[in-house]
């Protein structure tokens, strides 16, 4: 055999050893999941999913999932068997939850957080029960590298867009890059009518990391309304505006919100906050964020037409649910499966 034949024999080995390891590497990864994740039961429902990410079982999963917090909660896994968790802390901005399991002498398989957000582009998977199947994962790309901000179940949260089909029955599912750390929650996903668009939002790696720290529930701010970018508007409704008209345009107005309660009508112009220009939705919801709920703040509105330009002062509400609302505890420790 020539060095030449040596050579192409060589290459043709290690192309062929290269897909086993990704095989190997993948399905280490799975069983990782399938330990660490937990499917979640809403009045004995299944309404989602979750994952660990302490070994004294504490469980993080989406907001929605558990949004009716007066109703009993289980949890169940290989790992855990059948179990009834408490809630401990809500953030609904990012829509993410807390859970905390019964204490047990054994610790709890978990997943660690990255230590930061992967880079656009990156591979990244999704565990959860689809469809209500279970132990499924899929595989997902990182689709843009900064957060934004997302009109989902009526208020505005902060996400990651994931390249990827993900269908119903994912929420609260952890994200995780190659190695199984954790860089996301699934929220939700945009569709067209029922048609997902195969791009799915997924609570930021940082909002976790803050509300696993905190433990505690978050207060973010709401103007009760849902916007749309001017340059998204239809040509007929643009040809009567003036071309130097600017700002986001109020098509939804929650009754008794605060944009409700400060006169401000469906079809207005927001052009300022503060006296600070806002064009893109990102620019007046980060500007909002820096407040809290119940102080005010100026916005500089016009008219569906541009004109009557006025500034209206808005105090602001809380965005999610009220904390103070009764919330289900955990009973004693059941039989973990074998």
């Amino acid at each position: 055999m020539n060095s030449r034949s040596f050579l192409i024999m060589v290459s043709l080995l290690l192309h062929a050893a290269a897909p086993r390891a990704d095989a190997q590497q993948d399905n280490g990864l799975y069983n990782q999941l399938r330990q660490a994740s937990v499917e979640i039961l809403v009045d004995r429902r299944l309404a989602g999913c979750g994952c660990i990410v302490d070994p004294d079982g504490i469980v993080l999963t989406a907001a929605h999932v558990i949004k009716n917090a007066n109703r009993q909660i289980d949890v169940m896994s290989p790992s855990v068997g059948r179990l009834q968790a408490s809630l401990l802390a809500m953030d609904a901005a990012h829509d993410l939850a807390l859970l905390k399991l019964p204490v047990r002498k054994k610790p709890h398989p978990f997943l660690k957080l990255a230590k930061r957000p992967p880079a656009a582009g990156s591979t990244i998977y999704l565990y959860g029960s689809p469809l209500f199947r279970h132990d499924v994962m899929v595989p997902g790309l990182v689709a843009r590298q900064q957060t934004t901000f997302e009109y989902v179940d009526g208020e505005y949260i902060e996400v990651i867009h994931i390249a990827g089909l993900v269908t119903r029955g994912f929420s609260g599912g952890p994200w995780v890059n190659r190695e199984g750390d954790l860089i996301g929650i699934q929220s939700s996903a945009m569709a067209l009518g029922d048609a997902h668009q195969g791009l799915a939002f997924s609570a930021p790696l940082e909002a976790a990391r803050q509300l696993l720290k905190s433990g505690e529930w978050t207060k973010y701010p709401t103007l009760g309304a849902g916007i749309e970018e001017i340059w998204e508007q239809q040509p007929a409704y643009l040809e009567k505006l003036p071309e130097e008209t600017s700002g986001l345009v109020i098509r939804v107005v929650h009754k008794g919100g605060p944009i409700d309660a400060s006169g401000i009508a469906a079809g207005s112009i927001i052009s300022a906050i503060d006296n600070k220009p806002v064009g893109h939705r990102d620019e007046l919801l980060r500007l909002l964020w820096r407040h809290q709920p119940g102080e005010m703040v100026e916005l500089e509105v016009t008219a569906a037409d541009g004109t009557q330009n006025r500034t209206v002062p808005v105090r602001l509400g809380r965005l999610g649910p009220d904390p103070q609302a009764p919330v289900p505890r955990a009973r004693s420790v059941k039989k973990e499966r074998p």
